[in-house]
């Protein structure tokens, strides 16, 4: 429930604040994080396509695939803001939406967070053009209804560009779907059971899994 509610206030957020329409292109440029699957979730929500972005790449390739794909929006950690910001500067994005992921984190856990998370302030990114995760979901905006149907694009996962420029992959909701229960028949798993992601959830493996 906590995730459904929150897949639909960051939708909400995307149509009602950032103009998100049916078919347009969302960058996702996240680590594996629970941001990651709310976000992913989210645009797919908002009737937008996920163009989820290795996050290894910098100012070139965040060029190129907001270029490509024609997006206005992206999505991304807040360890990642300073690559994704100078694409405001240069008119490529309208909108970036950060999110510090220890926001998320349950501090009394008797695990401590990694140090790099540590200092990853929100209020240290603040600036325009920028939204800080936790003000989009404190938003609590009501997504319009879902008007995508199988037949339309879910997501685009770029190839590594190892041969000239990265290429979209374009998936439906139906294509990818196949897929999502195809996992579930091949390798069925019972109620309560805990997997641990360590592939990128960007990276198309992963995004499967």
């Amino acid at each position: 429930r906590g995730l459904q509610r929150a897949v639909d206030q960051m939708a909400g957020y995307l149509q009602t604040d950032c103009g998100v329409t049916k078919g347009d292109r969302v960058l996702l440029y996240m680590q594996n994080s629970p941001q990651f699957v709310i976000a992913f979730y989210a645009v797919l929500r908002a009737d937008a396509v996920v163009i989820p972005v290795n996050t290894m790449n910098r100012h070139a390739e965040l060029t190129h695939l907001a270029t490509d794909t024609g997006a206005r929006v992206a999505l991304c950690g807040t360890e990642l803001l300073e690559f994704m910001q100078p694409l405001l500067d240069d008119g490529a994005l309208e909108r970036i939406i950060a999110a510090n992921y220890a926001d998320m984190a349950d501090l009394s856990y008797d695990l401590p967070l990694p140090d790099p998370l540590h200092g990853l302030v929100e209020a240290n990114y603040a600036g325009a053009g920028v939204t800080l995760w936790s003000e989009a979901i404190a938003a609590n905006r009501t997504p319009k209804p879902i008007s995508a149907g199988p037949d339309d694009l879910a997501v685009i996962p770029y190839s590594s560009g190892t041969v000239g420029q990265p290429k979209g992959c374009a998936h439906t909701h139906f294509s990818v779907m196949v897929t999502a229960v195809g996992g579930t028949v091949w390798n069925p798993l019972p109620m309560g059971t805990v997997t641990l992601a360590s592939l990128p959830l960007f990276h198309v493996v992963g995004m499967q899994s």
